[in-house]
Parts: C-alpha cells; sequence; structure tokens
C-alpha cells in the first residue's frame, strides 16, 4: 500500500511540475514577444517623429513637400535633389539624414517595408507597412501604414 501511495504522491508531483513548467514557459515567451514588440512600437514612433519633422524642415525651405511617391523617391531621396532659382541645393536626402525612407518592422503577417503610398484619406490605407503620405493633397500628412495593434500595443497606427 505504501508502494502505490508513493507512486501516486511521485506521479501527482512530476504531473504539477509539468504543468508547472508549461506555464512558465507561456509566460517567458509572451513576456519576450511583447518586450520586443513593444521595441518595434518605439523604433516606429520614432521614425514617424523623424520623418514628420524633415518633411516640415524640407517643407519650410522649399514651399512645398517632396515628392515621396514618383519613382519609388522612397528608395533614393537623393533623386529629388534640385537646385532653387538661387542656386542653393534643395536636399530631402540631406534634411533627413539618408537616402532611404525607414522601413516599418515586421509582424507576424506584413513585412519590413518603406513604401510610401500617397493617401487622403488614412482611413483606407491598405495596412502593408511602410507609409501612407498625403502628397496629393499637400498636406505633407504622414501616418504608419499598419493596422490596428500590429505590434501588440493597441495602436491604431492610421489615427497615430
Amino acid at each position: 500500500m505504501k508502494i502505490k501511495k508513493i507512486f501516486n504522491d511521485t506521479f501527482i508531483t512530476r504531473i504539477f511540475i509539468v504543468f508547472a513548467l508549461i506555464i512558465f514557459i507561456v509566460i517567458v515567451t509572451n513576456t519576450i514577444k511583447e518586450s520586443k514588440e513593444s521595441k518595434k512600437v518605439e523604433i516606429a514612433t520614432k521614425e514617424l517623429i523623424h520623418l514628420r519633422k524633415s518633411l516640415e524642415e524640407y517643407y519650410l525651405i522649399s514651399g512645398k513637400y517632396p515628392d515621396l511617391i514618383s519613382n519609388e523617391a522612397y528608395n533614393n531621396l537623393k533623386s529629388l535633389d534640385y537646385y532653387d532659382k538661387d542656386g542653393k541645393l534643395i536636399s530631402f536626402a540631406n534634411i533627413y539624414g539618408g537616402n532611404v525612407i525607414a522601413k516599418t518592422s515586421s509582424t507576424d503577417t506584413i513585412k519590413e517595408s518603406n513604401v510610401v503610398y500617397d493617401l487622403s484619406d488614412f482611413k483606407k490605407g491598405n495596412n502593408k507597412g511602410g507609409w501612407n503620405y498625403n502628397y496629393s493633397g499637400k498636406t505633407g500628412e504622414v501616418h504608419i501604414n499598419l493596422p490596428f495593434n500590429a505590434y501588440l500595443q493597441k495602436i491604431e497606427w492610421r489615427e497615430y
């Protein structure tokens, strides 16, 4: 009888340990994922602010917003360089501090992207990553082109 009791106690203890390990692994995995996704939000927000400031600085210098849409200029910002009537170089690449617009980080279902879409109604974005930019409306407004909760932070990116 003692042998059966020891076996039962040991078996129950082992099952408890296995379940505790599973729960621990799930919690650690979720914590790591949340941390990674939180970092993506931090980077996306930083890049959005940088892009908005660069667009405004360019506008103050040139009186217009850069055409990031034509000929995939977002991948070659130097292609937008020109000289004004006084011979001064107007360069969005110099203002932005690089030749390529930053990419939005990937998610489980969306690839990283730096594609810039011309869009005036930000609720109609395709949510494929990259940037929604109101160039044709000449407002210079820009938003991240991601769906709600893309990085598990409950952010509505089209409104941000």
